[in-house]
């Protein structure tokens, strides 16, 4: 399970209690969990996410990845419905659904509760709102095509507006839809007090004002922490009077921040690293907002300890997984942390590369201010929450969208499976990057079905999508949120843009996917965005040529996730015969025809890479080898004589 939820929650599977898992506020990441396959069944399973606490209840897009044995190899997955998730509470659903072709039909059914007197609940799609009642109670609405091309103001626009497109939809409460800016951040300053610093230490004196201005134009709830450090007081690190770390609290009054950045005493230190790791690993204890984005402020102008304290070797060794370990924990923990380090000291870079921050470099104690001014518009722009809801006052939370809402259509030549093609669904590595941009690769000799881009955008917009690959010959527009508007507050927001499957190419694809607060506004994108991708591949081979036995054998086989499993084919092999198809050993009899054709069998459903693992799960029962047998020829490879009798 992937997601990105924003409060803590237990989940429910078929009724069942099965965890309690942590939430991640507002940003732009995901979280991955492994869930006991004894809270499913075979079949339709009802899963909740229930919430526990009172503030941030929203799931910022995620999805449940199972593996299952089944006998059911040709068929395709619904692609022409669109079901509503069920909401309980205060209904805010952005989202989208992908039209795979030429739309002939389409309609919606609404199925849901309103219990808010005089306010509206609404259905838009794209850019046209195409639902609107304010009565109360539970209520079933059907709307046709008819329905929906009158919205539209004809066939032609509602065809052209949805037609091989993903289409962002908004259902939600009118009078709660948008309440805008309000962000929440915690920032801590990192500040190293040894004696080099005393120049900068005032230039966060002098731009505390200008700095909080920022963030105060944009309507942030913020607060300025300090996390002081020199080094640790024994020989040779530091002098008797430094400190590792010293913690000076969270104030949201600007003048109260500044007297404490005036109390900040600059001196000692001793060896020329100081104790930035131990500082940073502090931040993680401080108390931070619930439900606000975290951020580090780092200044120095030297570069981190290695475990000794010494010089020698500062930036190899144990320094290198002490750091790593430093920016793990904080990106686990949710904590950008901006650096500003003087000439680019060693692994300073890495620290905000790790957390999703921003490396900068400085030469002078003035150049510090048009920094900080700099991360405070990055913290402004994070910390808009642009989808949230504020409710205040007695608002009734009991209303409900069920989940057999839908929204169907039908389309023109609908992907379908040939005889003898099983459907194999892959998924790409995480894109690892805030661009966010990332790769996926379609083997030879399949065929692309359906192809997808997860994208968690948080408190903005899906904005933006585009693919180079063998078929496009360059790069290709796939989404742009602005073909249906410039004001995104009034549009869906897709967690999934799929991309239309003739872009797709065998080989290596290359996708960017962007987010955004306005068309003007930028936010980058998610490093837990990735591909989920299906390909329609051959499930069988043809016959070997003629071969000496049909002897079968005992084979080991491993899959892609490194498990392995014996098989004996044919299913009533009972042989001494082993052979291997595993990421180290493939061997097999290759003068018996069901060994020759079994290994086939196995490559091509190892595809993505071509690396001694199998795509697909399967056991014995799912092999089925026809053989023909052929008696009376002396020899099926010569010599051979031949004698032609002519009669005359």
């Amino acid at each position: 399970m992937e997601l990105n939820p924003g409060a803590d929650f237990d989940l429910y599977i078929n009724g069942a209690l099965c965890g309690h898992y942590t939430g991640m506020g507002w940003n732009l990441t995901a979280k991955s969990w492994y869930l006991n396959s004894s809270c499913f069944s075979g079949g339709r399973n009802t899963i909740n996410i229930n919430f526990t606490e009172n503030e941030s209840n929203f799931i910022g897009g995620g999805y449940i990845s199972v593996h299952y044995r089944t006998g059911e190899w040709n068929r395709i997955p619904d692609l022409n419905t669109y079901w509503f998730p069920g909401i309980k509470g205060l209904i805010n659903l952005y989202s989208g659904f992908y039209v795979p072709g030429d739309i002939q039909d389409m309609n919606v059914h609404l199925h849901y509760r309103h219990n808010i007197s005089n306010v509206s609940t609404y259905l838009t799609i794209a850019n046209v709102t195409v639902y609107r009642s304010d009565v109360t109670g539970e209520r079933n609405i059907f709307l046709d095509w008819s329905n929906l091309s009158a919205s539209f103001g004809g066939d032609l626009a509602l065809a052209n507006a949805v037609s091989k497109k993903t289409v962002p939809i908004k259902f939600g409460t009118e009078e709660f839809a948008f309440q805008g800016g309000a962000g929440i951040a915690d920032i801590v300053f990192v500040i190293d007090s040894t004696g080099s610093m005393c120049g900068e230490i005032a230039m966060v004196h002098n731009t505390a004002s200008d700095f909080a201005d920022v963030l105060a134009t944009k309507g942030i709830d913020f607060r300025l922490g300090i996390m002081e450090h020199k080094d640790w007081p024994i020989n040779p690190c530091g002098k008797t009077t430094d400190f590792p770390y010293l913690w000076r609290g969270f104030t949201s009054n600007v003048t109260e921040f500044k007297k404490r950045v005036n109390n900040i005493g600059c001196g000692g230190g001793a060896d020329l690293p100081e104790s930035y790791l131990d500082a940073l690993n502090q931040t993680r204890s401080v108390p931070w907002r619930p439900n606000a984005i975290r951020t580090n402020i780092m200044m120095g102008d030297d570069r981190p300890h290695d475990s000794d304290c010494g010089t020698s070797q500062p930036c190899a060794g144990v320094l290198d997984s002490m750091t790593d370990e430093v920016i793990t924990w904080l990106a686990d923990d949710n904590i950008t942390t901006h650096v500003i380090n003087y000439a680019g000291m060693c692994k300073m870079e890495d620290i905000a590369n790790g957390t999703g921050g921003n490396f900068y470099d400085y030469s002078v104690a003035s150049d510090i201010k048009d920094i900080l001014l700099e991360i405070a518009e990055v913290i402004a722009n994070v910390s808009l929450q642009a989808q949230m809801i504020n409710i205040t006052g007695n608002v009734s939370m009991d209303n409900i969208l069920y989940p057999d809402s839908y929204i169907k259509f039908d389309t023109s030549a609908p992907p379908m499976l040939k005889h003898g093609e099983t459907l194999l669904t892959l998924e790409s590595l995480p894109f690892g990057n805030n661009i966010s941009n990332g790769t996926f690769f379609v083997p030879n000799k399949t065929r692309p079905i359906d192809a997808k881009v997860t994208s968690y955008s948080g408190p903005y917009w899906t904005n933006f999508l585009k693919i180079n690959s063998s078929n496009t010959g360059g790069w290709k527009e796939v989404y742009n949120l602005t073909d249906y508007g410039s004001n995104y507050k009034t549009l869906g927001d897709p967690y999934i843009v799929n991309i239309p499957i003739e872009k797709v190419g065998t080989g290596t694809n290359f996708v960017e996917i962007r987010t955004g607060e306005s068309p003007s506004i930028d936010t980058g994108g998610s490093p837990d965005n990735r591909v989920i991708y299906s390909v329609a591949m051959r499930t069988f081979t043809g016959y070997s040529k003629p071969k000496k036995s049909t002897e079968g054998c005992n084979w080991t086989i491993e899959f892609f996730d490194g498990t392995t499993e014996n098989l004996l084919v044919p299913s009533e092999y009972t042989g001494p015969k082993n052979c291997n198809y595993t990421n180290t050993s493939i061997i097999y009899d290759n003068q018996s025809s069901v060994d020759v054709v079994t290994y086939r069998l196995f490559s091509q459903l190892d595809t993505t890479p071509r690396d001694g693992r199998l795509d697909v799960k399967l056991n014995s029962k799912d092999i089925a080898i026809e053989t023909t047998t052929v008696g009376g020829v002396r020899s099926l490879w010569g010599p051979i004589r031949v004698k032609l009798i002519l009669w005359t």
